[in-house]
């Protein structure tokens, strides 16, 4: 399951057995929309940890990749 969003009290799941759960633009804008956000990925297969940053998400990236929305 993957949560995304700005912190784990307003978190949004937005896979649940790898199939995605959101039902509207509306919701992924939600949980997307921030300038940070953080996101949770639970395997179901222990409790080890990690973190990462990353910086490519600008608006020029985003907006080359959105091609690929269906």
């Amino acid at each position: 399951a993957l949560w995304v969003g700005v912190g784990r009290s307003s978190d949004i799941q937005v896979l649940r057995a790898g199939a995605g759960i959101l039902d509207s633009k509306e919701a992924a804008a939600r949980a997307f929309g921030g300038r940070e956000l953080t996101a949770r990925l639970d395997l179901g297969v222990g409790s080890a940890a990690a973190e990462f940053w990353t910086t490519d998400l600008t608006h020029e990236y985003v907006t080359i990749n959105a091609e690929y929305h269906t």
